[in-house]
């Protein structure tokens, strides 16, 4: 399959593989060159007198992006692996000419994006994100104050999180297990909501489970996915903003039931912003909305650390130990309803 791109007047026919499987070097460097392009053209954009600057952070990126197309199989001495300099030069004249009204920028043709040909570990983003995390969470409601869930009545101050996240081509899959707190014994009544299930109210702490998948959605890094909530039907958009930041955005679907979907369907319910470091740090903050009036519901911090599998499982094992949780309750509440999520761990994380 040949790929169509012009350089300045000129066609150029460049190689793009199909063999399935991770993007090879050739096509790493195709797709690298005409991201280099687009950024070029935006670096037309704006006072001139800064042209050259954004042009030099275009070649940086351009660069990069070469490197690790370099670590990949097949950049041999075929001439697949060329190292586009010739084009940085045409295009950076061409930039700061164009800058001085002396001429024009180069046609850019750009190509359909093949979302089954995604490879989402191809975005450093994604390679930090895989894996096992162990997290501190803290979530707020509209008050500023720790949550208080009729329906979940556990701490919200200070629990733990376990997530699995596992990416498959342009899939994501993440399995998350939340473990709460006893209930503050002040707040214990003797009501039967006082818990859920067998437990003791200011005794037993409890856990929950939370599936989400997504796909991508473009040739980006960006995804998106249904996620059924206890409001209704949302739509999830996650954007890749760079290395080390990605935005989640969660919006009330049009597709629910009249008249919820012409009185709500495309407004916001949350804005997540995930932070991850080189280190295997992450840190997410979501903003929370009510959607029937636009005002802030909650927000929550959450500090999370990058394990091995087995540090995982040692971690939930200590949690549920620390908060006394039942076995009978282990994986078997739903995050979402707060009923029996009729499965257990090994299911759960085996999805």
């Amino acid at each position: 399959m040949l790929r169509l791109m012009f350089f300045g007047s000129v066609l150029l026919l460049l190689p793009f593989s199909v063999e399935a499987g991770r993007l090879e070097c050739p096509d790493l460097k195709n797709r690298a060159s005409s991201a280099y392009y687009k950024c070029t053209t935006l670096a037309n954009q704006g006072r001139a007198s800064r042209v050259e600057e954004r042009l030099e952070r275009c070649e940086t990126r351009l660069e990069r992006a070469m490197d690790r197309a370099d670590l990949r199989p097949g950049c041999d001495q075929s001439g697949d692996a060329e190292d586009f300099s010739d084009v940085v030069e045409e295009f950076s004249e061409s930039i700061v000419d164009a800058a001085s009204g002396r001429t024009g920028i180069p046609e850019i043709v750009t190509t359909e994006c093949d979302l089954s040909r995604v490879r989402l570990l191809d975005f450093e983003a994604w390679r930090r994100e895989e894996g096992y995390w162990v997290g501190e969470y803290s979530f707020y409601g509209a008050d500023g104050d720790p949550n208080q869930n009729d329906s979940w009545p556990y701490r919200y101050d200070h629990y733990m999180g376990f997530i699995r996240i596992s990416i498959d081509g342009p899939n994501l899959a993440q399995r998350n297990v939340f473990t709460y707190p006893p209930q503050d014994l002040a707040l214990c009544t003797d009501s039967e909501e006082s818990v859920k299930g067998n437990g003791e109210c200011g005794i037993n702490g409890n856990e929950n489970i939370w599936v989400a998948n997504q796909s991508a959605s473009n040739c980006e890094g960006s995804l998106d996915g249904p996620f059924s909530s206890a409001f209704g039907n949302t739509d999830t958009y996650t954007t890749v903003l760079g290395d080390d930041t990605v935005l989640y955005k969660v919006v009330y679907s049009k597709n629910n039931e009249p008249p919820y979907d012409e009185l709500f369907g495309g407004k916001i319910m949350q804005n997540q912003l995930t932070t991850l470091t080189p280190d295997g740090v992450r840190v997410r903050n979501a903003q929370g909305f009510n959607i029937s009036t636009g005002l802030p519901s909650y927000s929550s911090f959450y500090r999370e650390t990058k394990v091995t599998e087995d540090q995982f499982w040692d971690a939930l094992k200590a949690a549920r130990e620390e908060y006394n949780i039942l076995e009978e309750d282990e994986c078997a509440w739903d995050g979402v309803t707060k009923l029996p999520s009729g499965t257990d761990c090994d299911t759960h994380f085996a999805e």
